[in-house]
């Protein structure tokens, strides 16, 4: 575990050093860019490609307000200068995005294999096991984020459903000896209850009751 703690902060300041020029490049013109209104690199650069979707959508119209924004008149070597600056920029500002996303998504995966039940226990053990299946649900939108990908994934594996029925078997047969034992310690034995009406179990509990009768069953 401290292997993979490890490897996740590694990546995390690796996407730090990657995007911190961006950072530099709005303090640099913070000035400029605050008497425009930008307040930090984030809006700068969403306003580029806002621009860049605007050419994309209506180019002549965008170049005319360009123009008129920049000072620039039918000189074509300018305009061209400055396209061409404003392409560099939005590569940048598509780096920019790119990092910040990789970095949430490794912070999101940090959480998510750190996250312990009430007992202070790993809550993700069969991470390793189902992690293929989780990439696969949530490639396919079949999934909403981690937590669901892997509550999904454990039925979807095999090895691990069997697992996890085996320990809900056991669970209710610990279960039920408790109880066996606090009525015979009691001295009490429960009359019949062959009048009641039969409680409508869940799928799990359904999933539960025949495994472990199927249990009882083999040890015949």
């Amino acid at each position: 575990m401290a292997t993979r703690e490890k490897e996740v902060e590694q990546g995390l300041s690796r996407a730090r050093n990657n995007y911190s020029w961006v950072e530099k490049a709005f303090h640099d013109r913070k000035d400029s860019l605050s008497a425009q209104g930008y307040h930090n690199a984030e809006e700068y650069f969403k306003k580029l490609i806002d621009v860049a979707d605007a050419l994309e959508k209506n180019p002549t119209s965008t170049l005319n307000d360009l123009k008129s924004i920049y000072g620039v008149f039918d000189e074509q070597e300018p305009l061209q200068r400055r396209l061409t600056d404003l392409q560099n920029q939005l590569t940048e500002q598509q780096k920019f995005i790119q990092m910040r996303d990789c970095e949430r998504a490794q912070q999101e995966l940090a959480a998510f294999l750190n996250a312990k039940d009430d007992s202070g226990c790993l809550k993700h053990v069969y991470f390793d096991d189902v992690k293929d299946e989780m990439k696969a649900l949530l490639r396919a939108g079949l999934a909403t984020n981690y937590e669901d990908a892997y509550n999904q994934s454990l039925w979807r594996v095999e090895s691990v459903r069997q697992n996890l029925l085996r320990d809900m078997a056991e669970a209710e047969i610990k279960r039920r000896e408790h109880e066996a034992q606090k009525i015979k310690d009691a001295g009490f034995y429960p009359s019949s209850k062959a009048d009641a009406k039969p409680k409508v179990l869940s799928l799990r509990e359904e999933i539960e009751r025949n495994y472990d009768l199927l249990g009882e069953y083999n040890d015949r």
